[in-house]
Order: C-alpha cells, then sequence, then structure tokens
C-alpha cells in the first residue's frame, strides 16, 4: 500500500494515495457565506472551483494557517454517486511511503476521531495517522461541498 503524508497540526497523517490526484502550492481562498467551519472557501484549480477543506480544524488538530510550505492535497472522493474534488489545507507535504500493513486505530492516545481513520501505518521509527479520506467530513460538509461545485457550474 501506499500513501502520501502530509502534516497537520503537529501530526503526520497519511491519504491513500489512490484518491490523491496531485498536491498544489497553497492558494487564494475565497470565503463562501454560510459554509460549515470545515470548509474554508474555495479556489481556483486551473479554471475548476474545488472547495478547500481544512484539515486541521476537520481533525480537531488546530486551524490551519497559510505559512510557508503550505500545500492543498487535491483529492477525489466519491458522494452521492459522483465524483468530488476537495483541497485539503495542510501545514506541510510529507513524502509518500510504502507501508506493507495497514494496522487498526489505537483506543486511546490520537487527538484525532477514531472514525475518521482507516488504521495506522509504521513510517520509520513512528507512525502515520492513515485518514479514511470520505469520512472526514460530514455528510451535511459533503453536501455544502458539492452544493457549491454545482453552484460554480450552473453559474
Amino acid at each position: 500500500m501506499q500513501f502520501v503524508t502530509v502534516f497537520v497540526g503537529g501530526e503526520e497523517v497519511g491519504l491513500p494515495i489512490e484518491c490523491v490526484r496531485e498536491i498544489v502550492e497553497e492558494r487564494a481562498v475565497t470565503r463562501v457565506p454560510s459554509m460549515p467551519s470545515a470548509i474554508r472557501g474555495v479556489t481556483n484549480l486551473r479554471g475548476r472551483v474545488v472547495p478547500v477543506v481544512d484539515l486541521g480544524g476537520a481533525l480537531r488538530l488546530g486551524a490551519g494557517a497559510a505559512a510557508r510550505g503550505s500545500c492543498f492535497a487535491v483529492v477525489e472522493v466519491t458522494f452521492d454517486g459522483e465524483k468530488l474534488l476537495l483541497a485539503l489545507h495542510a501545514d506541510a507535504i510529507g513524502r509518500v511511503v510504502d507501508v506493507a500493513e495497514l494496522l487498526p486505530p489505537p483506543t486511546f492516545g490520537t487527538r484525532v476521531r477514531l472514525d475518521y481513520l482507516a488504521g495506522i501505518a509504521a513510517v520509520d521509527d513512528r507512525f502515520a495517522l492513515v485518514l479514511d479520506v470520505a469520512r472526514v467530513l460530514s455528510p451535511g460538509e459533503l453536501l455544502a461541498a458539492a452544493g457549491l461545485r454545482e453552484e460554480a457550474r450552473d453559474g
């Protein structure tokens, strides 16, 4: 198994490589009124409107802020039978890691909700939390993100 790691709130987090479309430098985000707090707004990715998720805020690791090295991990999730691109704001990019085995999430000691995790992976001499990307946002938050895409398409 391969994962792309990013750093969020001091934690190394793994994203399944099959859902990561690209990593891009942080760019301008346009705030959208009445969005859930986990959705910072939208960004323009080569002419496409892409919702931006504050990964640190969504994971309860502290809201991300623009800083040197900040990036967006552009991921694809399936919601309501359709593919949805999301830009996950991270403090920094890590690397691609090969993992032989995904271990179950720990039942103690992590600041991240267990239902957000697919497991943990041994990376060198430490562990990285591996996200189930489709679970990081609630159905309501995903619906709001999908609505942003629809508004952009209709507008």
